[in-house]
């Protein structure tokens, strides 16, 4: 079963492309930033390691990972920065490799989202895709559904990786910069063609 590979920047519109996938045509969807909560939420290697390399002033009173404050200390030091991605990278592919193996068995599709692409996430994916929205369109949306403010979008956009990068990763490019209805139908085109083609190469 097909494994399709999502990636984009903030505000590009990759969860509405997610729940059309998942909804209309069953995909199972993986978002690595969830699985990374889960890992460093659980009482497992991935945590215990953070604990070690920042110590235990990243908890909250209640015993999770306080985000504010692991934010804090990551996002304003690149070392900190490598040594946390170092630690939560590998065991998050890790984690998506063993639920794609499940996906499959069951004969599922299954869809595979990330902002951070690289090696493992190309390993993983059979095709990726790049949803792409111009810049102007994702502040919009950013400030209007999330209620950030001009300044927060452009430093968050500047920790991302630039759109020539998602490119070179992507397979296809999908134009979500404007009506939901274009974006629909760009990606049942899409779809159907890799149908046929699989259709095709079977006969």
């Amino acid at each position: 079963m097909e494994v399709l590979g999502i990636t984009g920047g903030i505000g590009s519109g990759k969860s509405m492309v997610l729940a059309l996938l998942s909804k209309q045509y069953g995909y199972q969807v993986l978002r690595t930033d969830e699985i990374a909560k889960e890992l460093m939420d659980s009482e497992g290697p991935c945590r215990e390691a953070l604990l070690e390399a920042f110590g235990r002033g990243i908890l909250s009173e209640e015993g999770g990972i306080d985000r504010a404050a692991y934010g804090r200390l990551i996002y304003g030091d690149p070392e900190m920065r490598r040594r946390s991605d170092a630690i939560v990278h590998p065991a998050v592919w890790k984690e998506v490799e063993k639920r794609l193996q499940g996906i499959r068995a069951e004969g599922r599709r299954a869809a595979v989202e990330t902002a951070l692409p690289g090696e493992e996430f190309r390993r993983l994916c059979d095709r990726i895709w790049y949803v792409f929205s111009p810049r102007p369109v994702r502040m919009n949306r950013l400030m209007g559904d999330r209620g950030y403010s001009f300044e927060r979008c452009l430093e968050i956009m500047g920790q991302q990786m630039a759109e020539d990068g998602y490119a070179a990763y992507a397979d296809v490019v999908i134009d979500n910069g404007r009506s939901f209805e274009e974006t629909e139908g760009q990606i049942g085109e899409l779809l159907s063609e890799k149908e046929v083609q699989q259709r095709e190469e079977t006969e």
